[in-house]
């Protein structure tokens, strides 16, 4: 057997290309996002807006570019991205299109803080989303096509 010709056969299949690039567009995306997380000094430089509790400023849907930010220059009226964890003192916080707080929105620590909005893409992370809903991981039920709420002022 000629693993030189079989080597080659491999590659021009089309099994083997539509692996090759899904493979390298994983790659890259990976990729991209820990370059920006460095660069933007966070480690989330990249969040998909998925409740209307920031609308109508962001969407659901919406991509958004965090820029890391100490705890000393958080300002009050910067959008914050934030994770559910506990250290010293604190901020609190609450969406623009929500009645009142949350009780996690009440004491942010921190250390919780990824940093503050840096820009945005309108609607780019619903593909995600979709994916998240297909999988069963923002639903009830999994194959929910769209679990997506249509956001309205409250």
């Amino acid at each position: 057997m000629d693993t030189r010709k079989s080597w080659n056969d491999l590659k021009e299949s089309k099994t083997f290309n539509e692996f090759y690039f899904i493979a390298l567009a994983l790659i890259l995306a990976f990729g991209i996002i820990q370059t920006t997380g460095v660069v933007l000094d966070t480690e989330k430089p990249v969040v998909t807006v998925v409740s209307c509790s920031m609308y109508p400023e962001y969407n659901v849907g919406d991509v958004i570019l965090v820029q890391g930010q100490s705890f000393e220059e958080i300002e009050e009226g910067d959008v914050v991205v934030y994770d559910l964890l506990k250290t010293d003192d604190h901020v609190e916080t609450q969406g623009d299109n929500t009645r009142g707080q949350h009780d996690f929105e009440k004491d942010v620590r921190p250390g919780q803080i990824y940093g503050k909005t840096a820009l945005s893409i309108p609607r780019v992370g619903l593909v995600k989303i979709l994916a998240m809903d297909l999988l069963g991981y923002s639903g009830d039920k999994p194959l929910d096509f769209d679990n997506t709420p249509a956001c309205r002022r409250v």
